[in-house]
């Protein structure tokens, strides 16, 4: 099931069309006849509305949630396994179920975090038929990275590793944050009985 706030912007989208449509249709049968306004045009309109109204709902809840939860730690390695996940299928969306490997650097010189999927995946690639380099994989989800607020810098080495360099001003906003809060456990589902 996909996200409910890009289905229902989608079908708003598509409502809106057809009112326009609608409307065309109705002002050249106006100017033939003199014609009310269609019961299918009013229908349209009723539902374009209650779209309307449960994107902005969606909209709402989503922004809270995203205030409440901004107290918590963000855990970095999720939150890059998340953009490098896009990224991966965004650049093969052929690859069911592609590898996914962030993992931090052993050596700071290269970097803060690495992102090893580009070997798994050529094999993957490989045994589909299709002989790709993982550099040349690695090339491309560095391409198809998401805008974010992690990331400063990427570098591609040896045969298909992605260094990762975070940015500097999010990483100060993160230890701000852990020396103002203290260690802050990540909320929990509201309890039911």
């Amino acid at each position: 099931m996909g996200d409910p706030v890009t289905e229902y912007t989608a079908r708003l989208q598509h409502q809106e069309l057809a009112i326009q449509s609608l409307s065309a249709e109705i002002e050249s049968l106006e100017k033939h006849q003199n014609l009310g306004p269609s019961q299918r045009l009013e229908e349209l309109q009723e539902e374009n509305a209650r779209l309307k109204y449960r994107l902005n709902v969606m909209k709402r809840s989503l922004q809270e949630e995203t205030t409440h939860c901004s107290k918590s730690m963000l855990n970095i390695i999720q939150r890059l396994q998340d953009v490098f996940g896009e990224a991966i299928r965004t650049s093969f969306p052929e690859l069911d179920n592609p590898p996914l490997a962030v993992t931090p650097n052993q050596q700071a010189k290269f970097g803060d975090y690495q992102c090893n999927s580009a070997m798994a995946m050529a094999q993957m690639l490989k045994a589909k038929g299709t002989r790709v380099n993982p550099r040349e994989i690695a090339e491309k989800i560095v391409q198809n990275l998401p805008d974010n607020e992690l990331i400063q810098r990427t570098e591609i080495a040896g045969p298909g590793f992605i260094n990762v360099h975070l940015k500097k001003m999010f990483v100060s906003k993160l230890l701000t944050n852990l020396l103002l809060n203290g260690v802050q456990p990540p909320p929990l589902a509201s309890r039911k009985k």
